[in-house]
């Protein structure tokens, strides 16, 4: 970058990449969970439901990084903290409105959260962190 511009943040690339990682778990989830509970259209369903509201989540979390990304690397991670704080809350009320209010079981739930929440988060971290040294270098 000789003209003292900075890279354009890869949001594109980030947001296939979530959507193509959060549907190869939610089909595994959708494969190996149900066979844990005892009524499995319920566990399929809590497995839909909270890997949807997860994906939307996180996608409503990148928002901030992406409005901060052309002020630079360390705006971008004043973003992504606080995408991530949007990301958690939205994450831990939809899976308690799913568990308290729809009466899906609460294991499906909770463990489609943990396993897509963190794959989803992964995939971010990696975009955000190369893009920051990038940007850095």
């Amino acid at each position: 970058m000789t003209d003292g511009r900075s890279e354009a943040f890869p949001i594109v690339k980030l947001i296939m990449g979530l959507l193509v990682v959060a549907g190869m778990v939610m089909v595994v989830m959708v494969g190996v969970l149900p066979g844990f509970e005892t009524d499995v259209a319920r566990a399929r369903s809590a497995v839909l439901a909270t890997g949807s509201l997860v994906v939307l989540a996180t996608l409503v979390g990148v928002i901030p990084v992406v409005v901060l990304a052309p002020r630079g690397g360390n705006s971008v991670i004043v973003g992504w903290l606080v995408g991530g704080a949007v990301r958690m809350a939205v994450s831990i009320v939809a899976a308690v409105v799913l568990v308290k209010g729809f009466d899906l079981p609460a294991r499906s739930v909770l463990l489609t959260l943990a396993v897509v929440y963190l794959a989803l988060l992964a995939v971010e971290t990696v975009v955000v962190v190369r893009f920051v040294s990038r940007s850095a270098a």
